[in-house]
């Protein structure tokens, strides 16, 4: 009896599948979309945190010490999450390709998403990174300025 070969059913398997590679003006697509889902990703996690500074606020004045800190945790880790969710979505438009109907939304949420950045890195208290912000706020490709 002959032994079974592991691989033969997995070479069986890929002859029956189509080609996986993705097509360009497909691959734009998608890197688009991901830029769009880490752009809202940004606004939502700035949006926790802000409201985790009024629960910090409220927490304070009433007396409540230890839910205050919590809630400075919480919006720490929200203004992470932006750093995040902002540097993602600069590096995918770094690589993304200037398509003449999406130049505008992407200038805004490429505005939108420096503003969230630098208001994350102020909260963080990174300030070397603030200076590094500014500058790729300043470069053509990102300015949204016309």
């Amino acid at each position: 009896m002959e032994a079974a070969n592991p691989y033969a059913y997995t070479r069986q398997f890929m002859k029956g599948q189509e080609d996986t590679r993705v097509s360009v003006p497909r691959a734009e697509e998608l890197a688009s979309r991901s830029m769009v889902c880490h752009g809202l990703a940004a606004e939502a996690y700035v949006q926790s945190a802000r409201a985790e500074a009024e629960t910090a606020k409220q927490a304070s004045s009433r007396y409540m010490p230890m839910s205050a800190r919590d809630a400075d945790r919480h919006q720490l880790q929200h203004y992470l999450r932006v750093r995040e969710h902002a540097q993602a979505f600069h590096s995918l438009m770094v690589k993304q390709r200037k398509s003449s109907q999406d130049v505008t939304n992407i200038q805004q949420m490429s505005e939108r998403s420096l503003r969230n950045d630098f208001e994350a890195a102020l909260h963080l208290k990174l300030w070397d990174d603030l200076e590094k912000i500014i500058e790729v706020g300043k470069t053509p490709r990102f300015c949204c300025h016309r």
